[in-house]
């Protein structure tokens, strides 16, 4: 696994979300929780994840810019009970990936309402969070 997918699944597995988000149209056994710009023909809701992995300054520290965007039918309530979901998944939660020993802490920086082109018909909400995650050598080391 990785950084992306460990966050991927903390938001794919999460019961609420499962229960709201559209069907991936990539794989229907999954939902709707994309790392790129989806199709104009992607069933909503449903969410967007990127990542900014800037410089690193620290062999075993990363710092990450993690953007969630959700796109709804015009519906503010669902994109705010998305938006609610998501913050309480990965704010300031503690996940680690299984594989490469990556422990990963996530911090709520800023979230907004965006306009659309689509005026009212489309409701486009804009998390962001700071990621910072550490090499597991570098925890276990610390510890000794």
């Amino acid at each position: 696994m990785s950084v992306i997918t460990t966050l991927y699944n903390a938001l794919e597995l999460d019961p609420t979300l499962r229960t709201i988000l559209a069907d991936s149209t990539i794989n229907p056994t999954k939902k709707a929780i994309y790392d790129h710009w989806a199709d104009n023909e992607t069933l909503m809701p449903y969410i967007v994840i990127n990542f900014d992995f800037g410089d690193s300054f620290h062999w075993a520290k990363r710092e990450t810019l993690l953007t969630v965007d959700i796109f709804t039918n015009g519906d503010t309530v669902q994109a705010e009970e998305i938006r609610d979901m998501v913050i309480l998944r990965l704010d300031r939660e503690i996940l680690t990936d299984p594989d490469d020993g990556a422990f990963i802490r996530c911090y709520l920086n800023a979230d907004r309402p965006l306009d659309e082109a689509d005026g009212d018909e489309v409701t486009h909400w804009n998390i962001e969070f700071s990621l910072h995650h550490w090499r597991n050598g570098f925890i276990d080391h610390v510890n000794e």
